[in-house]
């Protein structure tokens, strides 16, 4: 059964839509590549809502239905928008493309804070920029929203790997994320095939939604 605040849950997972009001403009360098991070940047739009899409396509294949008559889109240019004007998208430059994003936003619960929605674009992707958005994105919620945990929420099939899936898993495990709680189970909300999240996607093969935290 889904509660009212599972599809709370779900409804943050999908449509990641709640606000956080500071700038963050932070600039990173490295001997090869002039990097820049910033919060809310409207002449993104375009490129965020095609970094997301794109990646979202193949991380979520088999996992969320995705046919020619209802193609899976992750998020729509008025959803990004809206985000962007919320400032809770922080978004990654190198040599003024931007190459990928992050979103960031503060829960209810105090001192917890939640990062979603990343990605980086095709050519850049296994480069290191996923850490670098990381790394501002826990940044970000310790210092400028205050919170002392991050958390991450992962989709991921009950009754088969998805290799995907199974790489992000082990690689929150390295840079320090663990299950929120004292185990798997009561970390995880599983849920049938069929079922229906935000009100948009719907699931094509039963799936765990696991909750990670860590403590910055």
């Amino acid at each position: 059964k889904i509660t009212t605040m599972k599809m709370c849950r779900l409804y943050r997972h999908f449509f990641l839509l709640d606000a956080v009001f500071v700038i963050l403009s932070l600039s990173l360098v490295t001997p090869a590549t002039a990097m820049s991070v910033q919060v809310g940047n409207l002449d993104a739009v375009d490129s965020v809502t095609t970094i997301i899409n794109d990646a979202y396509r193949i991380g979520e294949t088999g996992i969320l239905v995705d046919t020619p008559d209802d193609p899976f889109s992750r998020a729509t240019r008025e959803e990004v928008v809206q985000m962007m004007q919320e400032k809770q998208i922080l978004t990654l430059s190198a040599q003024d493309k931007v190459i990928g994003c992050i979103k960031v936003f503060a829960l209810e619960e105090d001192g917890v804070a939640e990062w979603g929605c990343l990605a980086v674009n095709e050519e850049n992707q296994r480069k290191g920029f996923g850490k670098v958005l990381v790394q501002a994105a826990e940044k970000h919620l310790k210092e400028q929203l205050g919170c002392n945990v991050a958390q991450l929420e992962l989709l991921a099939p009950s009754s088969w790997k998805h290799g995907h899936k199974e790489r992000l898993r082990e690689w929150y495990q390295r840079i320090g994320y663990s299950l929120a709680k004292q185990d798997y189970a009561s970390s995880t909300m599983c849920l049938p095939e069929g079922s229906l999240l935000g009100d948009r996607f719907v699931l094509a093969t039963d799936g765990d939604f696991t909750c990670y935290r860590k403590k910055l």
